[in-house]
């Protein structure tokens, strides 16, 4: 089996139009049973999943990998700050499903970027034990901004602006891409540019969206730091809102202590990372775990993290259980 690459020229009525209103660009696309896959995160799709096809924005690089074996299809869009790591391996192996596979593997890149820089990926892939004959190919995207990419066959097709359509959007995706998206925002612009290997994140495992990023300390801090203010009551402890005192950031990484820094005295120099936590706020309140926003409670601990019940709680309670702690000392809040 061979992935098909197609190229499509968006003409004014095209039937992937959205209608034109104050709310829509003319240029947006709307895709039937798909999954907007965010930057630096991968899906799987499986035969039979309610997700016909994933689709996107074109970024620094594409990648499509197809199993004649187990009919399984993988879509990986990495990020303009794209490194090679050992986590490109765990979309192969869920391809492969512990089985021998056969994968092809189409990707690509924005023209002046640089072809080299996908060789190291190809040779540690190349190396994984269970695949078995391999196909790599390489292709221009060619002035296309968006793709879609087929689940049970794994072919692209690339979208193309026209002069009757000058450029091209996607609808605005469901809660939880759009929640996950800012999350790895967030995640990636705090770390700043220094911070080498971002890896990969699965948004979508064949059948359901996988549970919103666990990020790290820094970027949380971000997220409190435009929270409004939390009613004293009860319920909450009277916890007041953030600053956070500098013992709080001493107990904490280096980088948080930074991120405190930075937000006190000069909130532009956060740019793109405080943007972002503000723009999480103005979502209001979500589960931890599945984005849901509606019905939640607070988390029994801290009270500062929400589920939408008890089973996400106990689900991410690994991932929250050091922030609950220190959430939970209420001596590391400053009072106005």
């Amino acid at each position: 089996m061979t992935i098909e690459i197609n190229h499509l020229y968006i003409q004014a009525g095209d039937p992937l139009l959205a209608p034109s209103t104050f709310l829509e660009k003319p240029g947006t696309l709307i895709f039937p049973s798909s999954l907007k896959l965010n930057e630096y995160c991968y899906a799987i799709l499986k035969p039979g999943s309610s997700v016909e096809r994933i689709v996107g924005s074109l970024s620094t690089l594409l990648m499509v990998m197809h199993c004649s074996e187990t009919k399984r299809t993988a879509v990986i869009l990495a990020g303009p700050r794209f490194a090679v790591s050992k986590q490109y391996t765990d979309p192969v192996d869920e391809l492969i499903a512990g089985e021998k596979g056969s994968i092809e593997i189409r990707y690509l890149q924005q023209p002046g970027s640089n072809s080299g820089d996908i060789v190291p990926l190809v040779e540690l892939l190349a190396e994984h034990k269970n695949v078995v004959p391999r196909s790599f190919e390489g292709a221009l995207t060619e002035g296309a901004e968006l793709f879609s990419v087929d689940r049970d066959t794994g072919n692209l097709k690339l979208y193309h602006p026209t002069p009757s359509v000058p450029s091209l959007s996607l609808a605005s995706a469901d809660s939880f891409t759009t929640l996950f998206d800012l999350l790895v925002k967030l995640e990636i612009s705090v770390k700043g540019p220094e911070f080498e290997e971002f890896g990969l994140w699965i948004q979508h495992d064949g059948y359901q969206s996988c549970r919103l990023p666990v990020i790290s300390d820094t970027p949380r801090v971000y997220i409190q730091a435009s929270r409004p203010p939390i009613a004293a009551d009860d319920d909450d402890g009277g916890f007041p809102p953030f600053p956070f005192t500098e013992v709080f950031g001493m107990k904490m990484a280096v980088g948080v202590h930074a991120a405190i820094k930075m937000f006190r005295e000069n909130r532009g120099a956060g740019g793109a990372g405080l943007l972002t936590a503000e723009r999480l706020v103005e979502l209001g309140l979500y589960c931890a775990v599945c984005g849901k926003q509606e019905g939640l409670m607070k988390c029994s601990g801290c009270k500062r993290e929400y589920y939408c019940g008890q089973a996400h709680q106990t689900e991410d309670w690994v991932a929250h259980a050091r922030w609950c702690k220190q959430l939970r000392n209420k001596n590391i809040w400053k009072k106005n």
